[in-house]
């Protein structure tokens, strides 16, 4: 049964080492950027600096001035995701989600089954970030009131059930990162990947059904019968879910992050 089920950790850490990667091929690139733009900026005086802003190099300036700063933001950035094997990027779950037909929502959507030993974990979270669990009334409950949890799993698990899959629970930092906190259960299934590929947005939609199509040539090119036919009927199908999640704008990509039953 282990075989047939993903572990949502691992395939987020797996995303993590391609975001780290890139992270750092980026910074190659800006650092050779950042030494011209600290020409200008390190070795001229303020006076300097406006004197050239008045005379019309203003997009110059602010060109060195944003290069410099992305530099240290991207440097910052790397250092996070390098140090800390908790910290996970938006895109990085945003891309989890949608491969998987996942939903990334605050806890108070969130239904399923809690562990017991979740309060500690969340607890241990909010220090090693430097945060302080808020302060409320834990008995009054309100659809506006705000949390910094979020959590991962299927949409069926944000409604009340025995047994949720495979949830991930993240605390969200200031600059926009998440801190995964824990993860329970390894009940997710790894066809669901498979089952995800035409609805993960329209470009994957659109390749699914040449696929499908491509087949159908084939196995009639071959002499085969029935698998044709087959073929046609299942890509008619996927044209029509395709044709209407297109319409009502419900691919993965576009709904991964919506509290709302579609």
């Amino acid at each position: 049964m282990s075989l047939l089920t993903v572990n949502l950790e691992k395939k987020l850490i797996s995303a993590k080492k391609a975001t780290i990667a890139r992270q750092m091929s980026q910074q190659e690139g800006q650092d050779s950027l950042l030494t011209q733009a600290n020409e200008l900026l390190q070795n001229s005086a303020r006076e300097d600096l406006n004197l050239l802003m008045k005379v019309g190099f203003h997009n110059a300036i602010q060109a060195s001035q944003h290069v410099q700063y992305e530099t240290d933001r991207n440097k910052e950035l790397l250092n996070k995701l390098n140090t800390n094997p908790r910290i996970f990027t938006k895109d990085e779950i945003k891309s989890l989600c949608v491969n998987y037909g996942l939903r990334f929502l605050s806890v108070k959507h969130y239904e399923g089954s809690v562990p017991s030993d979740i309060a500690v974990k969340i607890k241990d979270a909010y220090a090693a970030n430097s945060m302080e669990v808020p302060e409320r009334d834990p008995y009054y409950y309100s659809s506006d009131s705000s949390t910094d949890l979020m959590i991962i799993a299927p949409k069926e698990s944000f409604k009340l059930q025995e047994r949720p899959k495979d949830p991930l629970l993240f605390l969200k930092l200031w600059d926009g990162t998440y801190y995964l906190v824990a993860k329970w259960g390894n009940d997710l299934n790894i066809m669901r990947y498979v089952y995800n590929i035409p609805f993960r947005n329209l470009s994957s939609g659109i390749w699914t059904c040449v696929i499908l199509l491509s087949l159908t040539i084939l196995t009639m090119y071959l002499g085969f019968v029935v698998l044709p036919l087959l073929s046609i009927v299942s890509a008619i199908v996927l044209l029509v879910f395709i044709i209407n999640k297109s319409s009502d704008n419900k691919f993965n990509e576009d709904i991964y992050n919506s509290s709302f039953k579609d």
